[in-house]
Parts: C-alpha cells; sequence; structure tokens
C-alpha cells in the first residue's frame, strides 16, 4: 500500500508510448500501459474484480479482452 491506497498491478512494462485511463473517484482507477497499441501491463486502484479479469486476460492471451482496459473498465 502507498499512503493507505492499494495498487495491484498484471503485467510487465518496461516502456510504453501510451497510457489509458478510467477513473470514476478518488482512489478508483484503471490505468492501461500500451506499446504499438498492445498492452503490457494493467494497474488498478480500488477495483480488484478488473484487476483479476486483467490477470485472466493476460493468462489468455486474450487481446481483445486487454484492449478494452483503461478505455471502458
Amino acid at each position: 500500500a502507498h499512503y493507505d491506497v492499494t495498487i495491484s498491478y498484471v503485467g510487465h512494462a518496461e516502456a510504453w508510448d501510451r497510457i489509458d485511463l478510467t477513473a470514476l473517484a478518488a482512489r478508483d482507477a484503471t490505468v492501461a500501459y500500451r506499446r504499438e497499441g498492445k498492452t503490457l501491463a494493467v494497474a488498478t486502484i480500488g477495483r480488484d474484480r478488473t484487476s483479476l479479469e486483467a490477470e485472466a486476460a493476460f493468462e489468455r492471451n486474450d487481446v481483445a479482452a486487454l484492449a478494452e482496459f483503461g478505455l471502458t473498465r
């Protein structure tokens, strides 16, 4: 936890050229790190289910599902 906020991080992004952010309120957000259109990692705050869904999408290599993170969820 960082300042009493838990940040969940799935994937691995050493470098990226785009970040997509969906934030509904303080301590409620999804950030997707992308390079050349590919989702490399997803970070969430206050969205445990979204983090688990991202983890499952990475495990399945579900490119379509990964493209939605940071845009709609």
